[in-house]
């Protein structure tokens, strides 16, 4: 399984597997493989300090409250925490290369209602992005799917987290 992959998974492949029923029957079955994240398939976040400046990566703090005490427990105090470098790295050039066409468009006075409605859903599916690749995600072994990091109503420490491709 050479499938190259900038997260820590690959994509699921599918094998081919013949099993013997007990009546004697040959059946085909089909399984997914996966692989778990190398070292070689981390990527450092190089423009952090850029990002930092421009305000592209979160890291304010994250408030004290009832519901926030996990990730403080856990040494995440700041936003950009719940992000492995990878995932930071990935989300922060989605943000960079959202503001750099947005503002491409805003400068030459091209911004109509129509590409305006087009960004906000972009923005949206930017959210929803964020929400299902983060350290709180979880792998739902029943479905195989991932679970975002509100399938729950707090911010629930995972022990081993499940990345998108």
């Amino acid at each position: 399984m050479n499938t190259p992959t900038i997260f820590g998974i690959c994509p699921p492949e599918k094998e081919r597997v013949l099993t013997t029923t007990k009546t004697g029957k040959t059946r085909e079955k089909w399984v997914r493989r996966y692989r778990a994240a190398r070292p070689e398939d981390d990527n450092s976040a190089e423009k952090l300090p850029e990002w930092e400046m421009l305000d592209v990566v979160p890291s304010e703090r994250i408030p004290d409250g009832n519901k926030t005490t996990e990730p403080h427990r856990y040494g995440m105090p700041l936003w950009r925490d719940m992000f492995s470098s990878r995932q930071l790295l990935c989300h922060s050039t989605s943000v960079e290369v959202f503001r750099e066409m947005f503002n491409a468009y805003r400068a030459t006075g091209a911004l109509s209602e129509v590409r305006q409605a087009a960004y906000g859903y972009l923005v949206l599916s930017l959210d929803k992005t964020i929400s299902y690749n983060n350290l709180m995600c979880r792998w739902d072994a029943n479905r195989e799917v991932m679970a975002q990091i509100f399938d729950r109503h707090d911010f629930s420490f995972k022990w081993s987290y499940a990345e998108a491709h």
